[in-house]
């Protein structure tokens, strides 16, 4: 018998806290809507949804996310016009959130977020979890499609999804008689990925041209753009005796943070279809996607405050006011990461007799990319060498740079920029791991496929 670790990521001590628990959810749905159509092709539409979700071992045991929808369909005008808008508003309110790893150690009692308690917890009190957290999501959606002309069509289509776990303000220089303790400036936020779904919009616009009855040319063009925040806070674990007024540093707002990945897409398509009589249907196309994405962060607190004499700041106790967000922890942007992905599809039709359609169908694909998290990495990391004075390490040729005569790297990306990104980071003593699947490769797919299609007609 084999037994698995209950908990992912708890390898070290499986059988504590909810390891030794399994988690469950039951969810229940309600949808009520109505559609008014009040001309030939035209109608409007409004809806209820309501979702119940009840939860065991985990923070939240129940909580209730409502959604308001509408949309309007108007297609009445002489020329073939369509015109469509839709918008949802949800809103998810739990009942309680309880994180027994914020509880107080001695006590065991629940610790709030802004509570007066100087207890230093293993999360922090206020951490919350994006997919068990008060949300509220708007989403707004508009098509139009447009016939210019007997040869001539254009369609545009554009939306947008936020998402966002608390209600945030503009931020400020901490208040700390308000907030010492609990979440600074950002008071309504919580430390948390925010906007987990993130902030999607989507543009696409889409032309046909018929240069003939035989012949038609299309082209399509689309940008999507994701945007992702997290607010955390760099924590030190207070010693035995200690709590939070007397760790200087240990948990302050004054060390917060953000990360934002702003993440955009462009997608082209160009094709033809073309017709060879009424038997033969040839397809083709071309697509380009190309990815672009950053990761950015920053301080959320008071920067220049030296942390190794604790300099008070806004005349405060010295402990509120400590600065550790500097050299390898600081808050600092990282390099880009970009993705090509291209395509060239052929798809030959025939019909071979009423009923039977043979397809042919070809693809080419090519993907390339480069990401400073996973392109650097290889099979055997961490396998290095000591110094080139010391012996080195069977299998492991690369050498580290630690040594008399060579620097040694910061490992962060405001450290020294001659290692950063892609040196090879290592551990002497690791060659004994083997990493499988770290980074995803770039590529060449052809594809060939052959179908028969069967369809039943009737008189």
């Amino acid at each position: 018998m084999h037994t698995f670790t209950p908990a992912e990521g708890d390898a070290s001590s499986p059988g504590e806290r909810r390891g030794e628990h399994s988690f469950g959810f039951n969810r229940k749905n309600f949808e009520l809507t109505g559609n008014w159509f009040f001309a030939k092709k035209s109608s409007a539409k409004l809806g209820y949804q309501v979702e119940w979700m009840d939860r065991s071992h985990r923070d939240v045991e129940h909580s209730v996310e409502q959604t308001f929808l509408g949309a309007v369909d108007v297609a009445h005008w002489k020329r073939p016009l369509l015109l469509r808008l839709s918008y949802r508003h949800s809103v998810r309110n739990p009942d309680a959130y309880q994180d027994d790893q914020s509880n107080d150690p001695a006590t065991g009692a629940l610790i709030e977020c802004n509570s007066s308690s100087l207890a230093f917890t293993a999360d922090q009190r206020c951490s919350r979890r994006f997919d068990e957290s008060h949300r509220v999501r708007n989403r707004g959606d508009a098509l139009i499609e447009y016939d210019l002309s007997d040869r001539l069509s254009f369609s545009a289509f554009g939306g947008t999804t936020p998402g966002r776990l608390q209600p945030t303000r503009q931020h400020q220089q901490l208040d700390r008689s308000k907030f010492p303790y609990g979440c600074g400036s950002h008071d309504q936020s919580l430390l948390s990925l925010r906007n987990p779904e993130g902030h999607f919009l989507q543009l696409r616009s889409r032309c046909r041209l018929h240069l003939s009855p035989q012949v038609s040319l299309f082209a399509e063009y689309s940008r999507e753009h994701n945007y992702r925040r997290m607010i955390s806070r760099n924590r030190t674990p207070a010693d035995t005796g200690l709590d939070i007024l007397t760790c200087a540093g240990c948990d302050t707002a004054n060390n917060d943070w953000e990360s934002t990945t702003p993440e955009k897409v462009d997608i082209w398509t160009v094709g033809a279809d073309t017709y060879f009589g009424k038997k033969m249907y040839l397809t083709t196309y071309y697509s380009l996607s190309a990815g672009h994405s950053d990761t950015l962060s920053r301080f959320l607190g008071i920067n220049g405050i030296d942390p190794s004499a604790g300099t008070d700041c806004s005349n405060s106790s010295t402990s509120f006011c400590r600065f550790l967000l500097v050299g390898t922890t600081a808050a600092t942007n990282y390099p880009e990461s970009v993705s090509r992905n291209h395509e060239v599809v052929a798809v030959f039709k025939y019909k071979l007799t009423r009923n039977l359609m043979p397809k042919v169908e070809f693809r080419y694909q090519q993907f390339d990319n480069k990401d400073f998290q996973t392109s650097p990495m290889t099979q055997y990391q961490g396998c290095m060498s000591p110094a080139p004075s010391s012996t080195p390490v069977p299998g492991c040729p690369i050498q580290t740079i630690d040594s008399t005569t060579s620097p040694t790297p910061v490992l962060s990306p405001n450290g020294a920029i001659p290692f950063y990104p892609y040196f090879q980071v290592g551990d002497t003593s690791a060659a004994r791991y083997l990493f499988l699947g770290v980074d995803q490769p770039s590529y060449r797919a052809y594809y060939v496929s052959a179908t028969l299609e069967f369809q039943l007609l009737t008189a």
